[in-house]
């Protein structure tokens, strides 16, 4: 279990980076809503994260099974974020602090499904 946690938390954490890093250059860059920068960011580390963590975390093959059910979290998680950064926005003006909110309520939740249900 421990070195399954270290090696989602790898993987997490590079995934992560790779949202953040880009929501933060769509926030400078663009004048995209939160709502869009954070689904941009999100999809696209969500590809990386389903590779690195189907082969490398869980040490199993891509499957269609698997697949699935990992992208029917994730789309769990887009309703989460949509949620949550609406919510946010009605808070706060600051964008940044937002961001990482949600960032962290996703990873937990992540983890725990995928270990419980996606690769089980």
């Amino acid at each position: 279990m421990l070195r399954i946690l270290t090696k989602y938390s790898a993987s997490g954490l590079i995934a992560s980076l790779i949202h953040v890093f880009m929501a933060f250059s769509l926030i400078e860059n663009t004048n995209l809503s939160l709502y869009k920068i954070n689904t941009i960011s999100f999809i696209t580390s969500a590809c990386f994260g389903y590779f690195f963590q189907t082969i490398i975390t869980f040490s199993s093959a891509v499957t269609q099974k698997n697949f699935l059910r990992y992208f029917s979290v994730i789309l769990g998680n887009i309703l989460i974020i949509n949620i949550g950064t609406s919510i946010l926005e009605l808070l706060t003006d600051e964008k940044k602090i937002s961001l990482i909110i949600v960032w962290l309520l996703i990873i937990l939740i992540n983890f725990l499904l995928h270990l419980k249900w996606t690769y089980k």
